[in-house]
């Protein structure tokens, strides 16, 4: 079994706003970078870290950019969950496959591997997160098992700070 982090960016306020995504539940990989979660499978499992940023998604629809507002994220280890599929590629109808930061910085997230909920009562916050890992980047990243067990105790020692 292989173990993995992820981060995403904070979710937005009105879910209803993006139709039939899982947006902030699955393992997104931006294109040119699918060889970080080639290895991902099913059964896998991976820790969800959601990203503090703040200002709105902005997505592209048929040519043209909409803003959806989005929460504060929490900065830390929001879940876990397990992998269901293998990375698979998205197709560019897909509504959220390409997004845009407050900056204008567009992302091409080109690759999701699906997951299911194991658990979201808990939270391990950035400091102990950088603690154990060091420095985050952002994307997927494969964990040692020792790791994954130290970050996965501190998120169920915590309550959630806010849901």
């Amino acid at each position: 079994m292989r173990y993995w982090l992820t981060m995403h960016w904070p979710r937005i306020e009105d879910e209803t706003q993006i139709e039939g995504e899982t947006l902030f539940e699955d393992i997104y990989i931006q294109a040119g970078r699918q060889v970080a979660g080639s290895k991902a499978e099913p059964g896998n499992r991976v820790l969800i870290y959601e990203t503090k940023r703040k200002g709105p998604l902005l997505v592209k629809e048929n040519g043209k950019l909409r803003s959806i507002r989005r929460k504060e994220g929490r900065c830390g280890i929001v879940a876990e969950r397990e992998v269901t599929t293998r990375p698979e590629h998205r197709p560019e109808t897909t509504p959220t496959r390409f997004l845009q930061d407050k900056n204008g910085k567009e992302y091409d997230w080109e690759w999701c591997a699906k997951t299911k909920l194991l658990e979201e009562c808990g939270f391990a916050p950035f400091a102990t997160v950088y603690k154990i890992m060091g420095p985050l980047r952002s994307g997927l990243r494969e964990v040692t098992p020792e790791k994954y067990r130290a970050l996965l105790e501190e998120f169920k020692r915590n309550p959630p700070e806010f849901v």
